[in-house]
């Protein structure tokens, strides 16, 4: 009885002292072990940030003072299951760990990725762009090198992403749906400008008495510009509450719903 009390005991201290799985984090970089200044960790975040906005890959960097005695693959893949970095579609999301107690870094690599981001080239980039700055104190050029070298590497690969600036902001596009096209759009409002509003433009002889108030060219059935219509005459026209919402590089981030393999490497300094 004593013997399995102290089994008991032991199991419950080593699942307590476990490290938690942080929650999904809303920078590209995240620097808990306080390894970079505000300038260095705001241009990396800016780095990677326009990195998926050019090719749609979702890369991250976070960085721990310790792995308080957890396995690192182990923990590494229960925080990129939960995060869900990478677009669900491709699952070409990389994550780059640092472990400052313990000189361990691990890369992990998503599914989309495995054949371009091998486990040869994450133990490589460690060994030679990583572990040499590393080593000298230079944590974020290691970093910036690192991440340099992996970015030209899902540039140039075959691994199939879909650029941000290709894909909507509105409710379709949240939904994983196509973007309309523009050419529809056009051909409705060439349609109305050239064809309806110069058959109307007679209209104060027949219609309203001159001089009357209101709106004699006011187009409002064009309900796919929110917030208003369009008014026709008067030398031009003007369209109320029509705009989107653009990507901003240096923005926060959010995962896309990428899978991962457990596929990268481990290494140290």
């Amino acid at each position: 009885m004593r013997r399995a009390l102290v089994v008991c005991a032991l199991l419950f201290s080593f699942s307590a002292a476990a490290l938690d799985v942080p929650a999904p984090p809303t920078q590209r970089v995240t620097d808990g072990a306080g390894i970079l200044g505000p300038t260095e960790a705001d241009l990396l975040n800016r780095k990677l940030a326009d990195f998926e906005q050019s090719t749609g890959a979702q890369f991250i960097i976070y960085t721990f003072p310790s792995l308080e005695g957890e396995s690192i693959e182990d923990f590494t893949i229960r925080s990129v299951e939960r995060w869900k970095v990478g677009q669900k579609k491709y699952d070409n999301g990389l994550v780059l760990f640092v472990f400052v107690k313990e000189q361990l870094v691990r890369v992990e690599v998503g599914y989309g990725l495995e054949g371009t981001i091998t486990d040869a080239v994450s133990s490589r980039v460690i060994r030679e762009q990583i572990a040499p700055a590393f080593q000298q104190g230079q944590y974020a050029a290691g970093l910036n090198a690192a991440a340099t070298e992996l970015m030209e590497r899902i540039r140039k690969g075959e691994a199939p992403v879909e650029p941000m600036q290709r894909r909507g902001t509105g409710p379709q596009a949240a939904s994983g749906g196509e973007d309309i096209g523009i050419i529809p759009i056009l051909v409705i409002l060439f349609v109305v400008f050239f064809v309806i509003a110069p058959m109307f433009s007679g209209r104060s002889r027949y219609g309203r008495r001159r001089g009357s108030s209101g709106c004699g060219g006011c187009w409002f059935p064009f309900f796919f510009f929110p917030g208003g219509g369009i008014t026709l005459g008067g030398g031009g026209f003007s369209s109320g509450g029509f705009g989107g919402g653009g990507f901003s590089g240096g923005g926060g981030f959010s995962g896309g719903g990428g899978g991962f393999g457990g596929g990268g490497a481990t290494g140290g300094w």
